[in-house]
């Protein structure tokens, strides 16, 4: 599959080592959904312009900040992917009343990060738009459980978590497996490419498979 790693704050903005402006940048866009997805929206209209990529077959996959500004695109009524995984994402403050959710989606929370209360009005809030949901709790798990730098990763739950949306983007494309072995070295290359609602110039960075990675593998 191709990997596309969308960039939400700015092509100026690619590395920003103070931690108050990086929150600062974070809960503008939290606050701000309309914005957010917009910078989603053109992250896909630019994957699907590549010739390797089939534009019937995009899933969005989005961690912690990534994973809320996913679910708020599926709950702003965005159906131009076929599927949602969020990773711990936050799941309080987002759209409570909306029209319509598209594509089918999977949230895999820690039991110790998500509020019940939360997870339970999230499932109200797809039933009442009757989306096709799935939600993964790991018990014992914090946040960042996929973070190798956060003292709270778990590498059961990392793995178990990546399982999981793997065998759900599988079916839902409707393939047995990926015709792609796991590289040695994944090389990602910078793309520029522009937010056409506003006008702001982005950088996402780009990994697509090399023939070394064609399965059936050598014998």
């Amino acid at each position: 599959f191709v990997a596309f790693a969308a960039d939400i704050y700015g092509a100026d903005l690619q590395f920003v080592e103070n931690i108050t402006e990086r929150i600062e940048l974070a809960t503008y866009y939290r606050s701000n959904p309309d914005v957010f997805g917009s910078r989603i929206h053109a992250a896909v209209e630019y994957v699907k312009t590549l010739d390797q990529v089939d534009p019937d077959n995009v899933a969005l996959f989005g961690y912690c900040f990534g994973g809320t500004g996913v679910l708020q695109y599926g709950l702003n009524g965005n159906d131009d992917v076929d599927a949602i995984v969020s990773f711990h994402g936050g799941l309080s403050s987002l759209p409570e009343n909306p029209l319509t959710f598209g594509p089918k989606v999977l949230v895999l929370s820690g039991g110790e990060d998500d509020a019940t209360s939360d997870v339970m009005d999230l499932e109200v809030t797809f039933d009442n738009v009757n989306a096709s949901w799935e939600i993964t709790r790991y018990s014992g798990i914090e946040h960042a459980f996929t973070v190798f730098s956060d003292e709270r990763y778990n590498e059961w739950a990392d793995h178990r978590s990546w399982e999981s949306a793997y065998s759900f983007v599988l079916g839902i494309f409707g393939f047995s497996s990926f015709e792609s072995a796991k590289p040695v070295n994944t090389t990602t290359n910078p793309v520029d490419y522009v937010d056409d609602t506003d006008g702001t110039a982005l950088r996402g960075h780009l990994a697509i498979p090399t023939d070394e990675w064609t399965r059936p593998l050598p014998a």
